[in-house]
C-alpha cells in the first residue's frame, strides 16, 4: 500500500482497519494518521486511552484497558455508537456516520477458528444480532475476523457460516471481488504470524453491499515491507465514492415503470428482478482475458435462448446459469437462484459443471468434462436449451477471436487448442444424441464449431478419449 497523498475531500470516504499489535502510541498512531489518512479507523488491540491525530474516539470495548477494539472518526462525520451494541457481543462495534449516510460494523473476532475450542459461531451469532443494523444495506463490515475457511471443520464450518450470513444480507468480500480468488485458497495475506513472512494468512476482511462495488475507488492491503516493523497485521484501506444513494440495495420496483400496461408486457417482474440480481452478483467480474463486463455473456446467452424459443423460466435460468460456479459464498448464490422457483433452480443446476467445495476447489477439469458430456445425453429439454445457448455464444466468440488473433487466442485457455476443439465437437455429439435437444440450435452450434476447426486449420477434431473443458471466455 502506497502512502496516501490526500485524505477524504467530501467526495470520498476512507475506512481503514488495522490490528496494531497493542498500544497505538507514538509512531504507530502517527503512521496511521499520516500515511493512511483515514476518515474512519477500526483498530484492534489498541488501548482504551489510545489517540489518533485528527480523529476522535467514538467507541472502545475490551476486557483489559491496554488491549481492545476501538473506532475513531473525523469530527465532521458526527459518528456515534448504535444503541443496538450489546456487551455480550462486545467485539463488534456498530457505528453510524450520519453526515455521509454510511454505517460501519467494526470487527475483532477473537479466537474464532472452528477447531480451537472457543465458543463457536460467535461471529455468526453476532451478525444475526446486528441484522437490523445491516439491513439498511449501507454498512462497511471491516476488521480482524481472525478466521478463514481453511480452518473450518466439517462439523463447525465457522467462517463459511460467516460468509453465508453476510452473503444472505447482500454483502460481499472486497478482496475476493477484486482478485476473483476463492475463499480458502487466497494468495494474499493480512497477517504474518509472529512477523514471519513464511507464515502468511488472510484473516482481516472488508465487506460492502454488493451494489457498492462500482463505488469502491480503492481497496488496498498494506505490504509487509512497509508495516511488519509495527505489527504482524497489515492494514486494510477501503475508499468509497460519495454520495451513496440510499436504498440502492433494494430490488427494482417494477410497479414504478409506467410505459405500458402490465397486460401488454412480454415478460413479468420476475425477469426484471433476475436482471437486477444478475447485474449485482457479477458486477465486478470481467470475461476472461478481457475488460468486458461478464454480464455481456449472460445477456448474450439469455438472448440466444429466447431466439430459440425459451420460456421465461428458461430465460431467467440463462441469466443465472453461471451463478453457482462464479458467485461466492455459494450458499447465498444458491438462495438467490432458488428464489426464482424450482424450475429455474433445476435448470441452473443442470447447466453447472462443478460447484467449488468449501475450500473453493472444483473437481479436476477432465473429470468434470466427462461428467458434463454424459449428463447432456440424458438432460431435459430446458437444460439442453440453456446449455446449448451458452455453448453457441462461446463458440461464436471463439470464431470471432480466431479471425482477429489467430492461434494466439489459445493462450487464454487452460487447455491446448486441440483440446478445446475436441471438447466442442464432443458437445455437438452429446446434444445430437439427446432427442430432447432443439435441432435448429444444435445445427447452428455444429456449423459454428465447424468454422472453429476451419479457422484453426483442422478439418476435424483430434481424436481424444478424454477431452478437457477449456476455461471458456463466457
Amino acid at each position: 500500500m502506497e502512502p496516501q497523498t490526500s485524505g477524504a475531500t467530501g467526495s470520498t470516504l476512507r475506512v481503514v482497519s488495522w490490528n496494531c499489535n497493542g498500544g497505538l502510541r507514538g509512531r504507530k498512531a502517527e503512521r496511521l494518521a499520516a500515511e493512511l489518512r483515514p476518515d474512519v479507523a477500526v483498530v484492534s488491540e489498541c488501548a482504551e486511552t489510545a489517540e489518533v491525530p485528527g480523529l476522535e474516539s467514538i467507541a472502545w470495548t475490551g476486557d483489559y484497558a491496554t488491549k481492545g477494539l476501538g473506532v475513531f472518526a473525523r469530527p465532521g462525520l458526527r459518528a456515534a455508537l448504535d444503541p443496538s451494541w450489546d456487551r455480550a457481543r462486545q467485539w463488534f462495534l456498530p457505528v453510524h456516520l450520519p453526515a455521509v449516510g454510511v454505517d460501519v460494523l467494526a470487527v475483532w473476532a477473537m479466537n474464532q477458528r472452528g477447531g480451537e475450542g472457543q465458543p463457536r459461531w460467535r461471529t455468526r451469532r453476532a451478525l444475526g444480532h446486528y441484522a437490523p443494523f445491516l439491513a439498511s444495506g449501507r454498512a462497511v463490515v471491516i476488521g480482524d475476523f481472525n478466521d478463514n475457511v481453511r480452518w473450518d471443520r466439517p462439523r463447525y464450518p465457522a467462517f463459511a457460516g460467516t460468509l453465508e450470513e453476510l452473503g444472505a444480507k447482500g454483502y460481499t468480500s472486497l478482496y475476493h471481488a477484486r482478485t476473483f480468488e476463492r475463499h480458502g485458497v487466497e494468495t494474499g495475506a493480512t497477517l504474518f504470524w509472529q512477523r514471519k513472512r513464511g507464515l502468511p494468512y488472510l484473516i482481516d476482511h472488508a465487506f460492502v453491499p454488493a451494489d457498492w462495488l462500482g463505488a469502491v475507488e480503492r481497496f488496498d492491503i498494506g505490504s509487509a515491507a512497509d508495516w511488519l516493523a509495527d505489527s504482524d497485521h497489515m492494514p486494510l484501506l477501503v475508499e468509497l465514492r460519495l454520495p451513496l444513494a440510499p436504498g440502492a440495495a433494494r430490488p427494482v420496483d417494477t410497479a414504478a415503470i409506467p410505459e405500458r400496461p402490465r397486460a401488454e408486457w412480454r415478460y413479468s417482474g420476475r425477469l426484471l428482478r433476475a436482471l437486477d440480481a444478475t447485474a449485482r452478483m457479477h458486477a465486478a467480474q470481467p470475461r476472461k482475458g478481457t475488460d468486458i463486463p461478464y454480464l455481456s455473456h449472460l445477456l448474450g446467452v439469455c438472448s440466444t435462448a429466447w431466439e430459440y424459443g425459451a420460456t421465461e423460466d428458461e430465460a431467467i435460468a440463462a441469466l443465472l446459469h453461471d451463478t453457482l460456479e462464479d458467485v461466492t459464498p455459494t450458499g447465498a448464490a444458491r438462495a438467490v437462484v432458488r428464489s426464482f422457483g424450482q424450475q429455474v433452480a433445476a435448470i441452473v443446476e443442470g447447466c453447472t459443471d462443478g460447484v467449488p467445495d468449501k475450500a473453493g476447489v472444483k473437481a479436476p477439469r477432465a473429470v468434470r468434462s466427462r461428467a458434463y458430456l454424459d449428463h447432456l445425453r440424458v438432460a431435459d429439454r430446458s437444460t439442453l436449451l440453456v446449455s446449448a445457448s451458452d455453448k453457441l455464444y462461446n463458440a461464436r466468440s471463439i470464431v470471432k477471436d480466431l479471425r482477429v488473433h489467430g492461434d494466439a487466442l489459445w493462450g487464454r485457455f487452460s487447455s491446448p487448442g486441440g483440446d478445446t476443439l475436441a471438447y466442442y465437437r464432443g458437445l455437438v455429439e452429446a446434444f445430437r444424441a439427446n432427442p430432447a435437444s432443439n435441432r435448429e440450435l444444435v445445427d447452428e452450434l455444429d456449423r459454428t464449431v465447424a468454422e472453429m476447426h476451419r479457422l484453426a486449420g483442422l478439418s476435424q477434431a483430434p481424436e481424444r478419449d478424454e477431452p478437457e473443458t477449456p476455461k471458456e471466455r463466457g
